[in-house]
């Protein structure tokens, strides 16, 4: 006879188990549901909550940095700290009146002074746009001892992803801290850096090169993002520089590389690649050869790409669980579907495509929506499993992108999708009760079709430097009829970021 088996009886390390099983984004709501079921759950899990800390705004940022300076004891179950935060006029002019008024930085910098971070794994701190305004007058620096102290009082520290931090043309600090040649990085497995560029950026992506050698071997992760250029281009990728045989994921987004042959040796040295994001904005690099040999990135499940360099891989393709392409024109994407590869692609799970042009004649006009039409069912055909899909199209409003995506024709084949993502000419300025009234008008004539019977979410991703996003909740009964509607934000696409703490955000590691 089976014994009896009591949750008090199972090991300590199966509760941890349990905890990282939930992708990281999910883990904080699912870890307190369960220490709401009984009061020994609660006894069980209540310590493990405080393992990932995700804080996705000023205010959650605020109080929790205060409460563990009150209760120091909680720092030591805080193995992962995550801050995404804006400043706000009230936190500026209120930091010297009220102890609980300080910014991200400040607080964030107290509890790693003070050595309440001692079992630290991980950090990652995202600041959001409201920062830049306000960077020369000194908000939005860490100190020049920071990343010292991290190293000192943090000493289980391996994951370290920073983004939307910006140098001052007067005053480099970012240039000046160490960051660019990794001093206190030596021994992460992860590294995230997203910086909005400055005059001393040309000069530290150069120090940066020079310093690869720094980072441990063990580094599995590395995401280096510069977005916003002042000169206009891509910065040369340090590819050369990088040989990290246990590298798992790699992003070098707005970077370019010229030298194919150079990069084909960098994907033959690096098998285990899993994750791969060279999609830029600007520029026409391609990063590989004409003909791809057999056995290229055997690993590879997420990939995030140009177009032409989507064609390239098409061998390979069968093999992801995510596709993003960019500048997609025209019938791209359903021709390399129809023509390159025919059996389809059954095992992805996740797509995302930036339509830059589709059709001749307006986005009114009768043959524009029989191509958009003809184009979405291709896709459906060829991507029968997908569980989420992104569409991006400027030439496109509100009004005609939900119109078209609510056509029965069109949308027949999305059995299994649970997520859609959509950017469209209009749909920006997330403020604004006109824009949200119709995002949220459009997602709740979609989410009413029965076609979508798994549909879960709707999320308005327009702006994506602007998070986070809002998001339409949707709930449906058995027979796929919605039921609830409910107006919330989130973050970006799930598949592939899944120990991400801000899913499928620009910078997120």
């Amino acid at each position: 006879m089976a014994a009896n088996l009591s949750l008090e009886g199972l090991p300590t390390e199966l509760f941890s188990d349990i905890a990282t099983a939930f992708p990281l984004h999910a883990a904080p709501s699912a870890l307190l549901s369960l220490t709401l079921v009984n009061h020994a759950f609660y006894e069980v899990f209540h310590p493990i909550l405080y393992s990932h800390v995700i804080l996705r705004n000023e205010n959650d940022t605020q109080h929790t940095i205060v409460k563990i300076l009150q209760k120091p004891e909680l720092g030591q179950y805080i193995r992962g700290l995550h801050i995404m935060s804006d400043l706000s006029r009230k936190t500026r002019h209120g930091s010297g009146i009220d102890p609980l008024f300080f910014n991200a930085i400040k607080g964030l910098d107290k509890l790693v002074s003070n050595g309440l971070l001692h079992n630290l794994g991980a950090l990652s701190l995202h600041l959001l746009m409201g920062w830049r305004s306000y960077q020369p007058k000194g908000y939005g620096m860490l100190p020049a001892e920071f990343w010292s102290k991290l190293a000192k009082n943090c000493p289980r520290i391996k994951s370290v992803v920073l983004s939307g931090l910006e140098d001052i043309s007067l005053s480099p600090w970012i240039l000046q801290s160490g960051i660019y040649e990794f001093r206190e990085f030596k021994h992460l497995e992860k590294i995230g850096l997203s910086f909005f560029p400055s005059q001393s950026e040309s000069e530290g992506l150069k120090i940066m090169s020079q310093n690869f050698y720094n980072l441990s071997s063990s580094l599995h992760t590395l995401s280096l993002d510069f977005m916003f250029s002042r000169s206009g281009q891509p910065a040369p990728a340090p590819i050369s520089s990088l040989h990290f045989p246990n590298l798992r994921s790699l992003t070098l987004s707005s970077f370019q590389f010229n030298d194919s042959s150079e990069t084909m040796s960098f994907w033959n040295c690096h098998p285990n690649l899993e994750r791969l994001d060279i999609s830029s904005g600007m520029g026409s690099s391609s990063w590989f050869a004409d003909t791809i040999p057999v056995g290229t990135l055997p690993a590879l499940k997420y990939l995030e790409v140009n177009y032409k360099d989507v064609q390239k891989l098409a061998p390979i393709l069968y093999q992801l669980l995510r596709l993003c392409i960019w500048k997609s024109s025209g019938t791209d994407v359903p021709r390399l579907l129809r023509e390159v590869i025919p059996d389809g692609l059954p095992r992805l799970k996740s797509l995302e495509i930036q339509m830059l042009l589709l059709q001749s004649g307006t986005s009114n006009s009768p043959e524009f929506r029989t191509g958009l039409i003809n184009y979405i069912q291709t896709i459906s055909k060829s991507t029968p499993n997908l569980e989420e899909i992104g569409l991006h199209s400027k030439i496109m409003n509100a009004e005609v992108f939900f119109d078209i995506l609510c056509d029965d024709d069109a949308i027949s084949g999305f059995e299994h999708l649970e997520r859609i993502y959509v950017s469209y000419h209009d749909g920006d300025n997330f403020y604004s009760e006109t824009d949200r009234r119709r995002f949220f008008d459009g997602a709740f004539k979609l989410a009413q079709k029965g076609n979508f019977r798994k549909l879960r979410s709707m999320t308005n991703f327009s702006n994506r430097y602007q998070t986070p996003y809002p998001v339409a909740r949707i709930v449906k009964n058995d027979n796929g009829d919605l039921t609830f509607l409910d107006a919330g934000e989130g973050f970006g696409m799930e598949i592939g970021y899944e120990s991400h703490p801000f899913p499928g955000i620009p910078g997120s590691g």
